[in-house]
């Protein structure tokens, strides 16, 4: 059950991420624009990218 929990979690972690990347390129403005903007670490981004 534990693992289960787990890939679901990583899979919605994931699906997250893929939304913030997409939503950082077609925001016209630099990575570090875009995580300041939005408080997220630029080394969390590049990690997820």
């Amino acid at each position: 059950m534990a693992d289960n929990s787990l890939e679901i979690r990583t899979r919605v972690r994931m699906a997250q991420w893929q939304s913030i990347i997409k939503e950082c390129k077609e925001s016209g403005m630099t990575v570090a624009e875009f995580c300041e903007d939005r408080n997220i670490s630029w080394h969390a981004y590049y990690y997820w990218l």
